[in-house]
């Protein structure tokens, strides 16, 4: 079965990644030989996958299924099968040897364990072979939606907004200081943009979400939508507008899914949607499918953020999620001079910030709300935005923190630019 996913997956992707990166040939498609072939000379002739109907007319019985599964596990899982079927073989023979010459079957069984290693060894990829796969990323870069506006200006101004793919987003602070907050404004900015979004809120019910939307959207009083008491005439005129807008907002929430959410569930939920921007608010409400019983909670944390990070790449979306700062940084922010929580102050695992493509943690005193960008993996980092923030209306209004930090940003691009420039 694992062959035929493979095989979908390459059709589905219209790519050979996996295929090449991980050196499947036609002796890991043993039930599908032929169809692996025509596939690969596909490629090789036409640069491109067979379409739907030119596998139909060639291979009639070819069965077309959707596969969700992680790459890994595809991969893990034919690369034990084939080692399987070439070693049964390799056992048969050795016991049959060691029955009359033991010094020769231990030869044999060292030789052959040579060859059997070769089905398990980690074949890479080459960066000069496949040097033009780049000119080709360079392309995918420039279009239009490749970047997705982080909901802040200034933050797309630094970041250029967040990536289609391979970008795990982690907003990191302390309890209620608003970390669900942000995570929200930043899906309302795509939203607002045309993007289809959608959030895993892991304690808020479907009706706050929407009313936190609500707030950031047309600034309508939070705590008073809550309490009912929103002027209700004003209220349904912006929802009879509302409705005419064709991007949609989902949220799933526990209560859908009858407990914690897993990664593979919020696969399923942005594929079956078609969402374009995932929010997880946070970590901590989510189940880590691949738990061992009595495993530590950070390892929890470490599989969900790599998985996360997966499925961005998988999906070609952004995943934005919320994460707890530890108890040392609850602490040390009993003093208002103390900023935004460090990387280090990440709950129960570093393993966050390793998985994660950027982290930005927040600090929330007195209305102002200050942003400090921990980690870019793709560029400037050690930046921090100061926002008034009136919470219950949901409206950001940018401070700047001085001339010289402005100047700095500014620099920091020109460089930039300057090198792309030069290049």
């Amino acid at each position: 079965m694992v062959d035929l996913q493979i095989l979908n997956r390459v059709l589905e992707e219209n790519s050979l990644r996996l295929v090449t990166d991980n050196n499947l040939t036609e002796a890991h498609f043993a039930a599908y030989s032929d169809e692996f072939d025509f596939i690969k000379n596909h490629f090789d002739k036409y640069g491109k996958a067979p379409d739907r109907a030119t596998m139909a007319a060639k291979f009639p019985e070819f069965e077309f299924i959707k596969c969700s599964e992680p790459d890994d596990y595809l991969i893990k899982t034919i690369q034990e099968e084939h080692l399987y079927f070439e070693a049964v073989p390799v056992i048969q023979k050795a016991a049959s040897l060691l029955k009359t010459d033991s010094m020769e079957a231990v030869k044999y069984i060292r030789a052959e364990l040579q060859r059997l290693e070769k089905n398990i060894s980690i074949g890479g990829y080459d960066i000069i072979a496949n040097s033009a796969d780049r000119l080709k990323e360079i392309q995918r870069r420039q279009e239009k939606q490749y970047f997705v506006p982080t909901g802040f200006d200034e933050l797309d101004r630094l970041l250029f907004g967040w990536k289609s793919g391979e970008e795990l987003v982690t907003w990191l602070g302390r309890t209620n200081e608003g970390k669900s907050w942000v995570v929200e404004k930043c899906l309302e900015g795509c939203w607002s943009q045309g993007y289809p979004v959608g959030l895993y809120s892991g304690e808020m019910s479907r009706t706050s979400v929407a009313f936190r939307f609500d707030a950031l959207h047309r600034n309508f009083s939070n705590s008073l939508l809550s309490a009912g008491r929103v002027n209700e005439a004003q209220y349904k005129d912006y929802l009879d507008l509302l409705r005419k807008n064709p991007t949609p907002f989902f949220v799933i929430t526990p209560k859908d899914l009858g407990g914690p959410a897993t990664v593979s569930q919020l696969r399923d939920f942005a594929e079956r949607n078609g969402i374009k921007v995932l929010g997880v608010d946070q970590y901590s409400l989510m189940r880590d499918e691949r738990a061992r019983k009595g495993q530590q909670t950070r390892l929890d944390y470490a599989h969900i953020s790599e998985d996360l990070f997966l499925l961005s790449d998988r999906l070609k979306i952004p995943v934005i999620a919320a994460a707890q700062a530890n108890r040392a940084a609850v602490a040390k922010g009993e003093d208002d001079k103390v900023g935004a929580p460090k990387i280090e102050h990440l709950a129960e695992s570093d393993a966050v910030a390793q998985n994660s493509s950027k982290v930005i943690s927040i600090k929330n005193s007195d209305g102002i709300l200050e942003m400090n960008v921990l980690k870019n993996r793709d560029g400037a980092k050690g930046f921090t935005l100061t926002y008034r923030w009136d919470i219950d209306s949901g409206e950001f209004t940018y401070i700047p923190n001085s001339e010289s930090d402005e100047a700095g940003v500014e620099r920091a691009r020109r460089e930039f630019k300057d090198k792309a420039d030069r290049f």
